[in-house]
């Protein structure tokens, strides 16, 4: 008796493992996966426009002056003075995020 209940134990576990292995090799197949999601891309670069909060230049010939609200600025040399712009913009962002910027100035000589 001891026989065949340790036949019938051996068969009932070689087919219960390979039922399993069955499944894994069939049962994929049976129901096709669905179509992956492609990932959308990331926002790489954000262009942003600020506008300087305070706004001034520096004339070597006329120190003194406040050249604050004016339209045009004095940079470099010119005749015998030289000119420094002093520009202030609001950073009232996390400075954690901002990894390059860019300052464009638009330059108009007169000739």
């Amino acid at each position: 008796m001891t026989t065949s209940t340790t036949n019938r134990n051996v068969f009932t576990a070689m087919t219960l493992v390979l039922m399993f292995l069955l499944a894994d090799v069939f049962v994929p197949s049976a129901f096709p996966a669905p179509e992956l999601l492609e990932e959308e891309p990331a926002v790489q670069h954000v262009i942003s426009t600020i506008n300087p909060g305070l706004d001034t230049y520096i004339d070597s010939d006329n120190p003194a002056d406040n050249y604050a609200g004016e339209d045009t600025g004095l940079l470099g040399v010119s005749g015998s003075s030289e000119g420094r712009l002093l520009i202030s913009f609001p950073l009232n962002f996390c400075p954690n995020i901002v990894f390059r910027s860019k300052l464009c100035f638009c330059c108009l000589l007169n000739c």
